[in-house]
């Protein structure tokens, strides 16, 4: 009966959904790099971000190449969406530098047959760097309108409510910090602070599952610059590290895998019941006959 019912659906089915209806590699077939983004990707370094000036929101190719400012997605982090709307929309330059916004994408200009064009911005400010100079605020609503004149390069703006600090003045000559490793889900940064500094990584602060770690020890970080993460570096050579380790993934695995042991010494302890069973029932057939 079941071959019967495999034989029938799979005859009727494929006059309806055929190799025909198939195509293999059809996404990379949709997004072919432009000149523009084959220019960029020339650019080797471990981790930039690039702004598509073409329709930057409603517009998903960019982050298909690379780690795009721009994008759409439904579900935004609200406090990207909140940085989009008042700052990012607002054309604010220090806030595109603080992203790490290396190039920029402009529009092409029929007018004149010019395609579109990469721009190189000097300002961007790299994937982490010392500030000298920490600005105290008392409200979300606060802090990103702090951003609206600001410098980045030498400020980083705090929510003293929800991440406080005592010391707001450091010195950062002398001091440097490079990305030497990337992944989404863990970053590695070798640094040589002069003195005790005060660092602001270009990276979403997202306190859920995301660690730091000091020279393998395990540090608190705090947000700023409304998006940011930031914390305090002693003087000295460093190794810092971000992971990705949220305790419920942990916890998650650790039940799968009890529940998996658990499962398996079942079914062996089934098998050796009804195996150690088999031979009495036997002697017991025979005596009976």
């Amino acid at each position: 009966m079941a071959g019967l019912t495999l034989v029938d659906l799979w005859a009727v089915d494929k006059r309806y959904l055929n190799d025909s209806n198939f195509q293999r590699e059809t996404v990379t077939q949709q997004f072919v790099p432009t000149p523009q983004d084959q220019q960029i990707l020339q650019d080797k370094d471990l981790s930039y971000r690039v702004l598509n000036l073409n329709n930057p929101f409603n517009e998903a190719n960019t982050s298909y190449f690379h780690k795009s400012i721009g994008g759409y997605h439904g579900a935004k982090l609200r406090r990207y969406q909140d940085l989009i709307e008042r700052q990012i929309s607002q054309n604010n330059t220090q806030v595109l530098n603080m992203l790490n916004t290396r190039y920029l994408i402009t529009p092409p200009n029929p007018q004149a047959n010019q395609p579109s064009q990469v721009q190189r911005n000097p300002a961007a400010l790299g994937n982490a760097w010392f500030i000298s100079e920490i600005q105290k605020v008392q409200s979300p609503n606060q802090e990103i309108a702090a951003l609206s004149n600001f410098n980045p390069a030498t400020t980083a703006v705090i929510d003293a409510s929800k991440f406080p600090v005592s010391k707001t003045s450091y010195n950062a000559a002398g001091s440097t910090i490079r990305l030497t490793n990337y992944s989404p889900d863990a970053l590695k940064y070798q640094v040589n602070a002069a003195q005790d500094g005060f660092v602001v990584f270009s990276e979403i602060y997202y306190k859920d599952g995301w660690n730091a770690y000091i020279d393998g020890k395990l540090l608190p970080h705090i947000r700023a610059n409304y998006v940011l993460r930031a914390m305090p570096v002693p003087a000295g050579q460093h190794t810092i590290e971000f992971k990705f380790e949220p305790q419920s993934y942990a916890i998650g695995n650790t039940v799968s895998l009890v529940s998996s042991i658990t499962l398996i010494l079942g079914l062996i302890g089934v098998v050796l019941y009804i195996w150690k069973k088999r031979p009495v029932l036997a002697d017991q057939d025979l005596v009976a006959a």
